[in-house]
């Protein structure tokens, strides 16, 4: 990114937007008064990009918080969980896991497999489970595929690069879903490099940290690195 580049009108609004969505998905419940203290913005600018949340329907208005001072109450907004939803795959070593993942966050649990030595026949065991969930969620909601692996992977392509403890080299998973018409349904990232995305934007230990080492012990070891907010 070129620092030194100013942007444009709309620019703005898109960073101003994600950055709110951003607070609002970390935070679940909160004011508009706390959304422009923590994100710098001005009032009005808050409660003009929350009104276009509210109409697209990704938060609403819950209730107002009692307060001892004269004035008017403050309204809470609340992250509407239904507002998107994914199929969820955290293939594992020794078991794998596959649910719904929400607006908010938070993931459901709804199947759970013995991996197996045979991946074939365990990403078969996937597709038909994956598929059945994506086939209940609304279209219009529907964000697509989430893969963690315990491996590299090439996240642009979807791409399994290998899976040493699965003994699973060159896989593309684009091309093991046919059925999905849009390939860019379709995501796929290292195991640790997820748990760190999933610390630092949920846990409060790491609120305001940029640099950051996550080192996941399971059946192998895996590590992930952010510099700079960057995934490296």
């Amino acid at each position: 990114m070129n620092r030194g580049k100013k942007l444009g009108a709309s620019e703005v609004k898109t960073r101003n937007r994600l950055l709110l969505l951003n607070l609002l998905r970390q935070n679940c419940r909160i004011t508009r008064r706390e959304l422009s203290k923590l994100s710098g913005l001005d009032p009005s600018t808050v409660t003009k990009i929350t009104k276009y949340f509210i109409f697209k329907g990704l938060c609403r208005e819950t209730k107002t918080i009692k307060r001892h001072v004269a004035g008017r109450r403050p309204i809470v907004l609340e992250v509407n969980r239904e507002a998107f939803k994914s199929v969820v795959v955290n293939i594992g070593v020794s078991f794998t896991e596959i649910g719904v993942g929400f607006f908010d966050g938070e993931v459901e649990l709804l199947d759970r497999i013995d991996s197996g030595k045979n991946f074939k026949e365990l990403f078969n065991k996937i597709f038909e489970k994956a598929m059945k969930i994506a086939r209940k969620i609304e279209k219009d909601r529907f964000l697509g595929y989430s893969f963690s692996v315990p491996g590299m992977v090439d996240i642009d392509n979807a791409y399994i690069i290998e899976l040493p403890h699965l003994n699973v080299r060159g896989l593309d998973l684009k091309a093991l879903i046919p059925s999905v018409n849009d390939k860019n349904l379709i995501h796929v990232d290292n195991e640790a490099n997820l748990s760190l995305i999933a610390e630092k934007s949920f846990n409060e230990l790491l609120e305001g940290k940029h640099d950051i080492v996550f080192v996941n012990l399971s059946e192998g070891i895996g590590c992930g690195v952010m510099l700079e907010d960057e995934i490296y």
